[in-house]
């Protein structure tokens, strides 16, 4: 898939935005020149009239072709998307883990089904070139999948060039535990099940985008995130560490580990709990009222603990 077409309306785009800016400057120079000569004269005043027009057109008419630069860049997308279904190893019915080692950005969902499993692979291609399918692989109940880095050296040079990105679909048996590595990207919908234990490291994302979940542990590290807040979670056992990230909704119990002290010029890992309905949590071992509070290594946030009166 080329960009030229959509690449043309973002460049217009910017360069009418940066007269627009250059505009506004010269705007705060005529007010500055009228309040310091404590007059307004009627060449003034048409030049502020002139720039602001002006100013509002070149800025219109940015957001304009930006919107229809992005318009046509998904339309290319949608038509350069090709669906596959991929074959799946023997096991799959019986997998209890998933672990995902991924250099490119692999878009990972994961939907816990009763009927048999399969696997859909959603590929944009660029100018005819056929990018690679991950590995899948069953061993030991665990279900492995690896994407390899793509190398498109058409991108390298060009700021407005996205890499093609994979979208990977599978659907199968409930899982007891998500491993993402490195860059991966999992999003897990879920059912109704009792435990699911999730490990997330080097700037891996993983979302639970549905179900209910009665005990949900994670391992976060490395600017790893975490998102559950749109599914039932029931109670959350957290290990944060370096800049970590977790979000879950409303729950009965916290527990909460920190990997202290931590090392510096770190963001703080951060535990975010719309409210926990117990009213304590547990930190480190010592249970406490249930409250934010900001240690220096961790902070965690209780929404509705914050909004009380």
């Amino acid at each position: 898939m080329t960009e030229t077409n959509s690449s043309g309306f973002f460049i217009v785009a910017f360069v009418l935005a940066t007269v627009s800016g250059l505009l506004l400057i010269v705007l705060f120079i005529l007010g500055a020149y009228a309040a310091f000569a404590q007059k307004l004269t009627r060449r003034v005043l048409i030049s502020i009239c002139t720039v602001i027009v002006l100013g509002l057109v070149s800025f219109g008419t940015a957001v304009g072709f930006a919107q229809y630069g992005t318009f046509q860049r998904s339309q290319s997308v949608q038509a350069n998307t090709r669906e596959t279904r991929l074959a799946l190893p023997a096991g799959i019915e019986t997998v209890t883990s998933l672990l995902v080692n991924d250099d490119q950005n692999l878009d990972i969902t994961y939907i816990v089904t009763d009927d048999e499993p399969s696997a859909t692979l959603q590929t944009v291609l660029r100018d005819g070139v056929t990018i690679p399918a991950p590995t899948v692989t069953v061993a030991n109940g665990v279900l492995h999948i690896d994407a390899k880095k793509i190398m498109d050296k058409d991108c390298e040079s060009v700021w407005w060039c996205e890499r093609s990105q994979q979208a990977l679909i599978i659907r199968g048996p409930a899982l007891g535990k998500v491993t993402a590595n490195q860059a991966a990207s999992i999003n897990y919908t879920a059912i109704e099940q009792d435990a699911l234990a999730i490990v997330a490291e080097r700037d891996a994302s993983v979302v639970i985008s549905s179900g209910t979940i009665n005990i949900l542990k994670i391992v976060a590290r490395e600017n790893a995130t975490v998102a559950a807040a749109i599914a039932t979670i029931q109670n959350l056992e957290a290990d944060v560490r370096m800049s970590a990230r977790i979000e879950v909704g409303t729950i009965q119990n916290l527990i909460v580990t920190d990997f202290s002290p931590c090392p510096s010029r770190t963001r703080e890992a951060r535990v975010s709990v719309t409210d926990v309905t117990t009213g304590t949590m547990t930190l480190n071992g010592t249970s406490q009222l249930a409250k934010s509070i900001e240690s220096g290594c961790i902070e965690i946030e209780i929404q509705k603990e914050e909004g009380k009166e």
